[in-house]
This record gives structure tokens, C-alpha cells and sequence, in this order.
């Protein structure tokens, strides 16, 4: 339900378990692909029914867009389950504007996912090491104006989903001057 995607290029998927009333479980199926329609490949397994997070080292997320969906696999009926729906990395881009941030990313899925937050938060990092919530949107670009008179500033999007995990972006930033007269 939930990836968050770090600037070291990993990235950390999170699911829900499903129910698992005869005890038939075998392991989770994890797929990848760079686009959204695929070619998607079996990336990795889980055999643990209660591991639901796994860290991708290998996305690769800076450079290009990544995509994931779950299969679990049952013992009882040798059947993979249907797939779970296809996340995409929620990866930003932060531009400088005359001063103005511009800020765009992806969408985690296209619709979002019914159990998703209807609103992308918007995060700025300032000072250094200080994350504080600056806006909303449902929208997937917003802008941001007269950031700060003269530093470096950082942003995130997060969303959130009913599970209780949340999806994070990459982190990007710029340098703002603002030029402005009082």
C-alpha cells in the first residue's frame, strides 16, 4: 500500500497481509518494471507471512522511474493471488522560479488508491533538519512563493493511506534568493 522512496535510490514497499484462514500461505511475490505497463519481473520473494515491508536496494529510484505489484502464492490451491494494485515510487522535482518554488512528482497511483488520503502533503526542510507541513493538494504540482529572502531549501511529499503506513517522495530542493523590495 505504502513506498517510500530515498534519495540513497532504495526503496522501502509496505502491504497489509491478507487473510490467511487456512493457513495456506507460501510467500509473497514481489514484480518491478520501469514503466508502468511493464515488462514487470519477479524481483524477489518473501516465505515470512508476517514480514510486510521489503527494501528494494536496487531501484536505482534517482535515475529512473520504478513501479511494484504484490502476488502471494497458496499452498492449498497451488494458485498465485491477483495482483495487488501497481505503485509507482513517488519521485519530486523542485524548481526555482524567479524565487517562486515549483514543485512536481508523480502520482503513487493513477487513481489513487481508494484506502489513499485524498491530499498529498507538502513538507519543507528549514532550517537544515527542521520538516515542517506547509500545504495540501490533490493536485500533483503546486507552487510555493517567496520561499525564504536567501538559503537552501528542501521539500518531501508524503501521503498517507487508511493501512496506516504513509508514502514519501524523493527529497529535492533548491536555492532561493528572493529579490524583492520590502
Amino acid at each position: 500500500r505504502c513506498i517510500v522512496a530515498d534519495n540513497n535510490g532504495t526503496v522501502t514497499l509496505s502491504w497489509v497481509a491478507p487473510v490467511d484462514t487456512g493457513l495456506s500461505f507460501d510467500g509473497y511475490y514481489i514484480y518491478t518494471a520501469t514503466a508502468p505497463g511493464g515488462p514487470f519481473t519477479l524481483h524477489d520473494s518473501i516465505f515470512n507471512y508476517n514480514t510486510t515491508t521489503y527494501i528494494d536496494l536496487t531501484a536505482g529510484i534517482m535515475s529512473n522511474p520504478r513501479y511494484y505489484f504484490l502476488q502471494t502464492f497458496c499452498k492449498c490451491g497451488n494458485a498465485y493471488s491477483v495482483n495487488s494494485d501497481t505503485l509507482q515510487a513517488i519521485r519530486l522535482t523542485v524548481l526555482n522560479v524567479g524565487g517562486v518554488a515549483q514543485l512536481s512528482w508523480n502520482p503513487l497511483h493513477s487513481p489513487l488508491l481508494s484506502t489513499s488520503n485524498p491530499n498529498y502533503l507538502i513538507y519543507q526542510e528549514y532550517p537544515l533538519g527542521t520538516w515542517t507541513l506547509i500545504d495540501s493538494t490533490a493536485n500533483t504540482f503546486i507552487n510555493i512563493p517567496k520561499v525564504v529572502c536567501s538559503d537552501s531549501i528542501n521539500f518531501r511529499i508524503e501521503i498517507a493511506d487508511a493501512s496506516g503506513c504513509v508514502s514519501k517522495s524523493t527529497i529535492d530542493g533548491k536555492y532561493f534568493v528572493d529579490n524583492s523590495i520590502p
